[in-house]
């Protein structure tokens, strides 16, 4: 924009504005060309021509055409809802799409119980929209931060993106897009979703994922991953998983791979409580490991200190493992029990209509 003569900027506006743009400022503002001084609000008019002037001398009809554009922009987008916008500056546009107002500076929207905060604002009344950059989001328990956050009033909806962090309660969910709704409170994430829960060392990943905030539980879909750090790591793979961070528990459904120190299971789906040190398997569940494998219709496995201490197998049990010299023992019963210390099989009990059978080691 050229800026016009030092003569043409210190004209006063009419009473009536029936200007296209307009520009308020807190403090002391300088013309970058001519250095004039200008005061707490600029003008320009359909030409683009300025009128920087003080807020003493604009004409108290002014103040109010200002002021009634800037709120009806607010009212449209945000509702009835938002109770104070804040920012070092604000221009007015006319476009083809209708009235834009362009925040600059400490943005902070303040609605109910929520508080947006950002270094610059869109706010788009023809499409009931507004846009956040550098957002930062406080509302109730929830925490969000985000490059660029997108409000739609019709919904009530927010859509985050780049780099997206959202914090609640003892959980931080990282994603590339987080799709927030405010008034169900829940959350739809995608892109490199990672769920941490920091005080249980827990983490769980997929592609994508569902949470509910109110309850702490959610849904990973795209190849989730659940990591249970401890001495012995436990990796759960699977089609899809629950997550229930309040009751510390997930469940895995479809193609389920759990890889421990013992060695890598496999079923149809598992429940896994890492705060009891529970695991249950069901659905053709077998765990394969160094020295030999079990299989039956339930697999319980219990942790101690996150390490495997107990594999119990219930119904058509059967195992076979490696006795050290070549040799092996298979086993069948209805219940198989096997114990472990440091990840190693200490012992093996079979229970009902025990059957073995020992497999002499093949000579060369």
């Amino acid at each position: 924009m050229s800026i016009p003569a030092r003569e043409e900027m210190t004209r006063t506006p009419p009473d009536r504005v029936s200007y296209l743009y307009s520009y308020l400022s807190e403090g002391d503002v300088r013309c970058q060309g001519c250095g004039f001084r200008v005061g707490s609000i600029c003008l320009y008019d359909a030409e683009k021509h300025i009128y920087p002037v003080t807020s003493d001398s604009l004409t108290e009809g002014a103040k109010k055409t200002i002021l009634s554009v800037w709120l009806l922009l607010l009212v449209f987008v945000f509702g009835s809802q938002w109770e104070s916008v804040t920012s070092d500056s604000v221009e007015v546009l006319s476009t083809p799409e209708g009235l834009v107002s362009y925040l600059r500076g400490s943005v902070v929207v303040t609605m109910e119980n929520t508080v947006i905060r950002g270094s610059e604002a869109f706010v788009y009344e023809g499409e009931e929209r507004a846009v956040v950059l550098d957002v930062h989001v406080d509302d109730v328990d929830v925490l969000v931060r985000g490059d660029t956050l997108t409000y739609y009033r019709v919904d009530d909806r927010a859509v985050v993106s780049g780099d997206v962090r959202l914090e609640t309660g003892d959980e931080t969910i990282h994603a590339d897009r987080v799709v927030y709704l405010r008034r169900e409170r829940t959350a739809t994430a995608s892109g490199d979703v990672r769920v941490v829960s920091m005080k249980d060392d827990v983490v769980a990943t997929g592609g994508r994922g569902e949470y509910d905030l109110a309850v702490h539980s959610g849904r990973l879909l795209d190849s989730p991953v659940l990591l249970v750090k401890g001495r012995g790591d436990t990796r759960v793979e699977s089609d899809a998983m629950l997550i229930y961070q309040q009751s510390h528990k997930a469940s895995a459904v479809g193609d389920v791979t759990v890889s421990m120190r013992t060695g890598v299971a496999s079923c149809d789906s598992l429940d896994y409580d890492w705060v009891k040190g529970i695991a249950c398997m069901w659905g053709d569940p077998r765990i394969d490991g160094s020295n030999g494998w079990v299989t039956g219709d339930t697999v319980k496995v219990l942790f101690e200190e996150r390490e495997v201490a107990n594999t119990c197998v219930v119904g058509n049990a059967s195992a076979e493992y490696d006795l050290g010299d070549g040799s092996t023992n298979a086993v069948s019963g209805d219940t198989i029990e096997m114990l472990f210390h440091q990840g190693e099989m200490e012992s093996i009990v079979v229970k009902g209509s025990a059957e073995g059978k020992y497999i002499e080691a093949t000579k060369d």
